[in-house]
C-alpha cells in the first residue's frame, strides 16, 4: 500500500468518527402528537353527464408536476420559477380571495415596485397609522409579486391591516446586496411616511434572512428600524445550515447546496455581517423585538433556534414558536389550523410593540 492510500484510508476513517450513521426508518406523515386524519373517502367521480347547454362536462386542466428546483443553477430557477407562478400561486391565491376581501394595489417606493394589500372595508381603527412589511419567500429566486400576496392577504384579512409587499430584486439577475438595497430603501421611505415606530416586519423563508440583512444595513447608515420583526422559518444565517439541514432533507427530498453556491450570494464573503447577520453580536443586540417561528420538520429550523438563542443571550426580547409535525413554510396552506395559530401570534406581537394606532 502507498503513502497516497493509506492517507486517503485515514482522511475516510476520520470522516466515519465525525458522522453518525442513520438507519433508514418509516416517519408517520402526520406527527402521532396530532390528531390522525380520518380515512380517506373515496374520491368522487366526474361526472360524463353533459352541460345544461349540452356540451360536453369539462374537468379540471391537469396539474403538470413541478420541475426540479436548485437553486444554484440558473436553467433550474427559471423553470420553476414558470412552473410556481402559473401552478401554484395562483390556485391558492383564488382561494384565498374567496376567504379574505382585500384589495390590492401596485406601487413604487423608493425606486422598488410594492404592493399594498388591505382591507376591502378599510383598515380597523386599532392599526390606523400602522403598516406591516412583508419579505416573500423562494430562496431569493423566484416568488415576485406572487408569494408576497399568498403571505400578506391572510394577514390583512385576519387584522384587517395594511400590508406593504416589496417586490425585492431577485438573482440570477441580481446578487447580493441588491435585494437588502430594496428593503431598506422600502423601510425608510415609509418610515418617513408612519415612523419607524410603527412598522413592522415579516419575512418568511429567505425573507427571514433578507429582513436581518436589511436591518444590518439600516443599523450601519444610521437609520431608525422597525418596531418589531417577525423572522419565519428562516433568520438570520443561511438556511441551508444546522442539524436540521441535514435530517429535513431525508422527509422533503430536496438538498440544498452549500451558501457559496448559491446564486444570489456568488463572490459574497460569508464572513460578513452584512451577508449574515449572525456573525455580529453588535448587529444582533440592536435588533428590535423579535419574533422567531417554524416548524418541527423545517429544514430552517436549525437557523431559527440559532438565532433565537443568540437575541435571547443579547438581552433582545424575543419569542421562539416551533410548531409540532409541520414543515418550512407550512402556512403558505392558510387553511392548517397551525397557520391560524401562527397568523394569531403574529399579529399579537405586532400589536402588542407597535405604535398605538393614530387618530384620523
Amino acid at each position: 500500500m502507498d503513502s497516497r492510500t493509506g492517507k486517503r484510508e485515514e482522511e475516510v476513517r476520520q470522516v466515519a468518527q465525525n458522522d453518525i450513521q442513520v438507519p433508514s426508518f418509516a416517519m408517520p406523515r402526520v406527527s402521532s402528537l396530532l390528531h390522525q386524519p380520518k380515512a380517506a373517502t373515496p374520491a368522487p367521480t366526474v361526472s360524463k353527464e353533459p352541460s345544461k347547454d349540452g356540451a360536453p362536462a369539462k374537468s379540471a386542466p391537469a396539474v403538470p408536476p413541478p420541475p426540479p428546483y436548485i437553486d444554484s443553477d440558473a436553467d433550474s430557477v427559471f423553470a420553476y420559477r414558470e412552473w410556481i407562478d402559473n401552478h401554484f400561486y395562483p390556485r391558492i391565491l383564488a382561494k384565498q380571495r374567496q376567504t379574505f376581501d382585500v384589495k390590492i394595489e401596485a406601487f413604487e417606493l423608493a425606486g422598488v415596485p410594492i404592493e399594498i394589500i388591505s382591507p376591502t372595508a378599510g383598515v380597523d381603527p386599532a392599526w390606523k397609522g400602522r403598516v406591516l412589511v412583508n419579505l416573500h419567500a423562494g430562496g431569493i429566486t423566484f416568488g415576485a409579486r406572487l408569494c408576497g400576496q399568498l403571505e400578506s392577504v391572510p394577514v390583512a384579512g385576519l387584522a384587517k391591516c395594511k400590508v406593504a409587499s416589496v417586490d425585492y430584486r431577485l438573482a440570477p439577475e441580481h446578487k447580493h446586496p441588491a435585494a437588502a438595497e430594496d428593503v431598506a430603501g422600502v423601510l425608510t421611505a415609509l418610515a418617513n411616511t408612519y415612523g419607524a415606530e410603527s412598522i413592522g416586519l415579516f419575512g418568511y423563508s429567505a425573507g427571514a434572512l433578507l429582513a436581518t440583512q436589511a436591518l444590518y444595513r439600516m443599523q450601519q447608515a444610521g437609520q431608525p428600524l422597525p418596531a418589531a420583526v417577525a423572522l419565519l422559518f428562516g433568520a438570520a444565517s443561511y438556511w441551508g445550515e444546522g442539524d436540521s439541514s441535514h435530517w429535513a432533507p431525508a422527509i422533503s427530498g430536496r438538498t440544498m447546496p452549500a451558501w457559496e453556491e448559491h446564486l444570489y450570494f456568488l463572490g459574497a464573503d460569508g464572513q460578513d455581517p452584512a451577508v449574515f447577520p449572525i456573525n455580529s453580536d453588535e448587529a444582533l443586540k440592536a435588533f428590535p423585538p423579535t419574533l422567531l417561528i417554524s416548524g418541527s420538520r423545517d429544514f430552517a429550523l436549525s437557523s431559527v433556534v440559532h438565532t433565537h438563542s443568540k437575541l435571547a443571550k443579547l438581552g433582545v426580547p424575543t419569542q421562539l414558536h416551533v410548531w409540532e409535525g409541520v414543515a418550512h413554510a407550512f402556512s403558505h396552506d392558510f387553511r392548517l389550523p397551525q397557520s391560524a395559530e401562527l397568523f394569531a401570534t403574529m399579529i399579537n406581537f405586532f400589536d402588542k410593540h407597535l405604535a398605538s394606532p393614530k387618530a384620523d
